[in-house]
């Protein structure tokens, strides 16, 4: 439990922060998860309609990016019927390759045999292993490191890129087979990768940015909402005007009013977000080793982090 008043002032402005930047982060993972939504279920209905017209090539992709948007079982098993009805054997077995993580419905199920049954024969998997950083081409393919690529069985050129220098050679995929490629180019000396980061971290450690920023861009934010504030206030007084005498004058007035403070809310929104961002990350409150506040994000979403000693 934190006990304000055992804290130092530096450390309440950390997490007073913190919270705002918490507040900051929750509000937009919510609109973008609207955006997403709205975009899933666009691209559904773009493939649902282009499916009922029978043009498959186009469903699939509108319907297998609605299913990366929003997982859906209804979308993913129809991308796969599309593209097999398409005669898409690659995208068929990835989308197929996808379901398998996947709680199966009956629809689902007999979509994912249907892939197999027509491609599981004439097709195989290609994985990119990479000691470092590599990209590599299987023919006209991009293999992404550490992911399945599908390819029809057969003969295939693989150009391989490592450390500046470029490999090519043939690779023979058999049906129903998973294989892997690698460099065979020298791996990079780690001692030379490490050297320069190191530095780099222990200059970075002592740099930051002066408090007086912090307390500037606050005393802006503070400046921002209150012109916002004087800027509602009028504009409800226009309002209230407008509904008394019905004039155009006084429409356009209130228009006017009412995009002003729109104006200004926006103004102090993106002042208050980038006074957080500011205090939280870029602003160096202390060269002492004592208590320090700060966001930690991760896989599990935004956490308030408070350390060191009070």
């Amino acid at each position: 439990m934190i006990v304000w008043p055992a804290m130092s002032r530096g450390v309440r402005m950390r997490v007073f922060v913190a919270v705002l930047a918490i507040v900051a982060c929750a509000s937009q993972q919510a609109l973008a998860d609207d955006d997403k939504t709205a975009e899933a279920r666009s691209a559904y209905e773009r493939g649902a309609a282009a499916f009922d017209r029978h043009e498959y090539a186009s469903a699939v992709v509108d319907l297998a990016r609605a299913d990366e948007l929003v997982p859906n079982p209804v979308a993913l098993s129809t991308a796969i019927r599309a593209a097999v009805l398409a005669d898409n054997a690659l995208l068929a077995m990835q989308l197929a390759e996808r379901a398998e993580s996947r709680e199966k419905d009956e629809k689902l199920s007999q979509a994912i045999g249907q892939a197999h049954q027509k491609y599981a024969s004439r097709t195989g998997r290609v994985r990119l292993s990479c000691p470092g950083a590599c990209r590599g081409m299987l023919d006209d393919l991009t293999l992404t490191p550490g992911a399945n690529q599908w390819v029809m069985a057969g003969e295939h050129e693989l150009v391989l890129r490592a450390n500046g220098k470029i490999e090519r050679r043939s690779v023979q995929v058999a049906p129903g087979s998973q294989i892997e490629v690698s460099p065979t180019l020298p791996a990079p000396n780690p001692n030379e990768q490490n050297t320069a980061p190191a530095a780099n971290a222990e200059l970075d450690s002592s740099k930051g940015l002066s408090p007086v920023w912090f307390w500037i861009g606050a005393a802006a934010t503070a400046v921002a909402g209150g012109l916002t504030i004087a800027s509602a206030v009028d504009f409800k007084n226009k309002h209230d005007a407008f509904e008394e005498h019905r004039t155009d004058a006084g429409a356009s007035d209130g228009k006017a009013a009412q995009t002003r403070t729109n104006v200004l809310l926006g103004v102090t929104g993106v002042a208050a977000i980038t006074t957080a961002a500011l205090g939280l990350f870029a602003i160096r409150w202390s060269n002492s080793s004592g208590p320090r506040a700060g966001l930690l994000i991760d896989a599990h979403g935004a956490h308030l982090s408070v350390s060191g000693s009070y």
